[in-house]
């Protein structure tokens, strides 16, 4: 396994290392700047050293490489043409630079004119599609997909026209599947302990009300119906149980990288909400991520910050009454399948990969961008909130029978096999 954080993945040290990565710091800043979304080039100058040399009898799969390595680091790594795998998690794979699916479908005939980028880089995409064409036939890239929606996408694209594009959806870490205390349990620690945030690392990265409030004076419009002194509030969970343990709350959970972040649609679940329904009283909501959002006086809402600990994050998600997802676009939806496997039920959107992480049996799917339905479901959900149990635990089952370790490992393991067979 070789990634930047462990250093088993370095830049050469030096003048060159530095060179290069002022350079690729620059032209990631250019794209930026001249862009109307999230583009990453794949032209970086920067090399990286492996911890262990890559040799021609090695299989390397690349994975979450977007925006730190690009066709000059690859060409160094590979330079002794082992086999290469190459799974998509987002189009960046199979598009001009494009990081998110918005609707654009000019991959289609090689990223022409890329609608984001502003003058003079309108043609930039296009090069960049022409580099990745022709790096993949050069190593002979072996394209694999992390979902069924995903593997569709890329055979549209060029790039892997009449190419089998097998599907290896993501690992669910054991911490999330593992049977755990009952969350009335979960909820009696989280009192002893002092709240949700009690550990340090967490706490110093959760929001407290003095910034919630500087962040919503400066972009809630002025006359809106968003009060900017809610106190939206960091510190723990109310000491009664949610409404699912008979208790007094309903506890509803959304996440995201970054809250602010349009794609998720947290902001704009909130500035839908219907406060005067009486379902929004009783509910606590639980939001795990950096930033801030607009939140409507008078509801409750939990800012917990960025959550490092897996450990820590399948404690909160086996305390919540349901986890909703916002999302206008998921190319599969890990939150979503991890608050599952607690035994949590989820209300998402259906768009691009999420239907394939949704439980068929216990979570439920909207119309992507239906807002109304969404509260309507949630609203129904709050009515007939699920006690834990059997119903819950078969959630859990039915997440670690489809991606465990060892399901996926022996998918992976078929798809190699399969791939090199052929050539």
């Amino acid at each position: 396994m070789l990634c930047l954080d462990d250093g088993s993945l370095a830049p050469p040290e030096g003048l060159s290392g530095r060179v290069n990565g002022r350079f690729d710091w620059a032209l990631s800043g250019a794209i930026h700047l001249r862009s109307r979304g999230t583009m990453l080039s794949f032209h970086r100058r920067q090399i990286w050293t492996p911890e262990v040399e890559i040799g021609a009898d090695d299989i390397v799969h690349l994975h979450s490489i977007t925006g730190f390595i690009g066709e000059r680091g690859l060409r160094h790594l590979l330079r002794k043409r082992p086999r290469v795998f190459w799974t998509a998690h987002n189009p960046w794979l199979f598009t001009g630079g494009c990081v998110a699916y918005a609707g654009c479908d000019r991959f289609e005939s090689g990223c022409r004119r890329c609608p984001l980028l502003k003058f003079p880089l309108e043609r930039w995409s296009r090069w960049e599609f022409l580099v990745k064409a022709k790096f993949w036939q050069e190593f002979d890239v072996r394209p694999i997909a992390n979902s069924e929606w995903m593997a569709a996408m890329m055979r549209r694209s060029p790039l892997f026209e009449g190419v089998d594009i097998p599907v290896v959806p993501p690992i669910v870490d054991e911490i999330f599947t593992a049977k755990a205390d009952s969350r009335k349990e979960i909820l009696r620690r989280i009192a002893d302990d002092g709240g949700l945030i009690a550990d340090s690392a967490v706490g110093a990265k959760a929001l407290d009300a003095g910034r919630v409030r500087q962040w919503n004076a400066e972009h809630i419009p002025t006359g809106s119906s968003l009060d900017s002194s809610t106190p939206a509030t960091s510190h723990s969970l109310p000491v009664t149980a949610p409404k699912a343990l008979g208790g007094s709350r309903f506890v509803v959970g959304l996440s995201a990288r970054s809250l602010t972040d349009q794609g998720k649609g947290i902001d704009q679940f909130f500035a839908r909400l219907p406060v005067d329904r009486a379902f929004v009283k009783e509910t606590t909501f639980v939001l795990i991520g950096d930033g801030g959002v607009r939140v409507p006086a008078g509801v409750d809402c939990r800012f917990l910050g960025h959550i490092d600990s897996p450990t820590r994050l399948a404690e909160i998600y086996r305390s919540l009454d349901l986890f909703v997802s916002a999302s206008a676009m998921e190319t599969f939806g890990m939150a979503i399948l991890e608050a599952q496997a607690c035994g949590t039920p989820v209300v998402a959107f259906e768009t691009g990969g999420t239907p394939e992480a949704v439980c068929p049996f216990a979570s439920r799917l909207v119309p992507n961008g239906n807002f109304p339905e969404l509260f309507r479901v949630v609203e129904e959900m709050f009515d007939v909130a699920r006690s834990e149990g059997e119903k819950n635990r078969k959630l859990a089952e039915w997440v670690a029978a489809k991606h465990s370790w060892q399901a996926i490992a022996e998918t992976q393991i078929k798809t190699y096999s399969s791939l090199l067979n052929r050539g």
